[in-house]
This record gives C-alpha cells, structure tokens and sequence, in this order.
C-alpha cells in the first residue's frame, strides 16, 4: 500500500477538484474623462477586474486523493513503521470495539431490568387504583 505524505503539492491538473482559482478579466477601455474631475482625460487602454475570487470546491462526489509518493517498497523506512503501526492501530481498535460490545450489552442488560420494573410498577399501579375503588365503593 503506497504511504501518503503530508504536504504535498496537489497536482495543477487536480487543483480544481479542491479551490478554484480567481476569475480574471480584462477589458479594453477608450478615452474617457474622469467623472470626477472634468479636466482629467485618460487614454485607452487595458482594465484588469477580478471577475471571481478563489474559492473552494465544495462539489459533493468529487474524488479526489492526496498525491501519493512512490511505493511504501521503495521506502525501508516506511516498510519498517508502516506495519508496527497499523499492528498498533488494529490492537487498538479491537480493544475499542470489546469495549463498545460490553457497553451495548451492559445497556440490553439495563433496559431489560428496566423494562421488568416498569411491568411490575404497572402492575402495582392497577392493584392501588382497584383498591382505590373499592373503598370509594364502599362509602
């Protein structure tokens, strides 16, 4: 698997898959007299306006990969991290997710008595409000 590297310029031909650049134009403009001062008349000549300025690239569904530097075997340094790492990482991950199993079923096991508790609440709740009746009857 190729190691990317931070950093990197994004090849001219992708650029525009992340920020589009500015929008320059130019105009040609004739003589004309400078509305603010009537006695001032300016030549032809060539008006450079910025039509749109940089921006990014928010298009969704653009792939787009960082550039990738030669192959991790050209690297020995990166042939040496590159597995430690991602041992490293997938240790990890499997330490999370055991974790995030006994979470889950520490929280069925909760809801669970919860529910329980509810029923038997429920069930109290009914024998309190025939009671109720009951002697309400009986006055």
């Amino acid at each position: 698997m190729p190691a990317r590297i931070a950093g990197m310029n994004i090849p001219e031909d992708d650029i525009e898959r992340v920020r589009y650049g500015e929008d320059v134009k130019a105009y040609t403009v004739g003589r004309y007299v400078d509305p603010t001062d009537p006695t001032i008349m300016y030549e032809k000549n060539v008006l450079y306006r910025i039509e749109e300025s940089p921006r990014w690239n928010l298009r969704p569904n653009t792939e787009f990969l960082p550039p990738l530097s030669g192959s991790s075997r050209d690297n020995p340094d990166i042939q040496r991290v590159l597995p430690a790492e991602l041992e490293s990482e997938i240790v990890q991950q499997r330490k999370i997710t055991e974790n995030m199993v006994s979470v889950a079923e520490n929280s069925i096991r909760t809801m669970e008595q919860i529910r329980l508790q509810n029923i038997e609440i429920m069930k109290k709740l009914a024998e309190h409000e025939k009671l109720i009746d009951e002697i309400r009857n009986h006055k």
